[in-house]
């Protein structure tokens, strides 16, 4: 978190497959590229994205996302694996 990055480094498939957490808090990102099997916890609070990555949608161990603080007009309907999802924003609706 709060490295300035815009775009996150390529990961090892060791990574992809045991990764459960990541915090890329308070970066300038607009994408997260990645498929991770086992990621449960996502914080991608204060950053750039205007849309919500696909990706996220096929990362099914995701159980909490921390999105709040970006650009999102809307969240897609289709989350019900969460159990939390903190997206507040003054433009940001929420799909329940």
């Amino acid at each position: 978190s709060n490295n300035r990055l815009k775009h996150l480094p390529a990961l090892s498939k060791e990574i992809h497959r045991k990764l459960s957490s990541m915090n890329v808090s308070h970066n300038l990102l607009v994408d997260f590229p990645f498929e991770l099997e086992n990621l449960s916890h996502l914080d991608l609070s204060s950053n750039q994205f205007e849309e919500f990555p696909s990706t996220l949608m096929r990362c099914l161990a995701l159980k909490v996302l921390l999105f709040e603080d970006n650009r999102l007009k809307e969240i897609p309907p289709d989350l019900s694996q969460l159990h939390k999802l903190k997206g507040s924003s003054s433009s940001l609706s929420l799909p329940f």
